[in-house]
């Protein structure tokens, strides 16, 4: 066409001569609106691999989170409350000072 060579669609595109072929997708190769061009992958596919992986990740922090203990939660800006608090439970419940008095009061009774 004009001198140029179609780049487009080819109906015929197997029954074509290899040279043929070639000189296509060279012209194919220099036509800059055709970058990025075609196909590109599943990408659902990536994306569902990388939310299995950063689920891994994540249960993998859980686990050494949870090995470390209460250590970091200490650590995490109430320390002074955190520390005051620890053996008390609140009123509501009796707190573990009470738990421990019934404990004493059971093997009195029974020792």
């Amino acid at each position: 066409r004009d001198g140029k060579i179609h780049t487009g669609y080819y109906k015929n595109w197997n029954s074509l001569s290899k040279g043929l072929k070639d000189v296509v997708n060279a012209e194919r190769a220099k036509d800059p609106s055709r970058k990025g061009t075609g196909g590109g992958g599943n990408k659902q596919k990536g994306n569902k691999a990388l939310k299995k992986e950063v689920a891994a990740l994540q249960r993998k922090i859980a686990a050494i989170e949870k090995k470390r203990g209460k250590d970091d939660d200490s650590a995490s800006g109430d320390d002074s409350s955190a520390a005051e608090n620890q053996g008390n439970a609140g009123t509501m419940f009796g707190g573990r000072a009470e738990k421990e008095s019934k404990k004493k009061a059971k093997k009195q009774r029974s020792g």
